[in-house]
């Protein structure tokens, strides 16, 4: 089965519009951090069941991380708030993800 965008969702600061997620069986999140944020924690139980799969930070601090989670509760309503005072966050719904979602994971600064 191939990937297929089910929705997707992203702003600046604050709390997302609401996206309806049914049929997806994989949710993506990135979240970018500048360095001028001194508010920033990551906590996991603030996502649920979502894996971090990758975090990007450049020599001053500003910092890029994907989480993902496989076969999510899905329906229609979702919104992601700012939790980690994150300068942006984008959100992709996706069906058709194996299993095992994270194949390879890579960045550079």
């Amino acid at each position: 089965m191939a990937f297929a965008l089910i929705a997707s969702v992203s702003t600046g600061a604050g709390t997302t519009a609401a996206i309806d997620t049914t049929g997806a069986n994989l949710i993506v999140v990135v979240i970018a951090v500048a360095s001028i944020n001194t508010e920033f924690t990551e906590s996991k139980n603030a996502f649920g069941a979502y894996t971090e799969a990758i975090t990007n930070s450049d020599a001053d601090g500003n910092t890029v991380r994907v989480f993902y989670i496989f076969n999510p509760t899905v329906g229609s309503g979702h919104t992601f708030s700012n939790a980690f005072d994150w300068q942006a966050i984008a959100v992709a719904a996706y069906s058709g993800a194996a299993t095992s979602p994270l194949d390879q994971s890579g960045g550079a600064n």
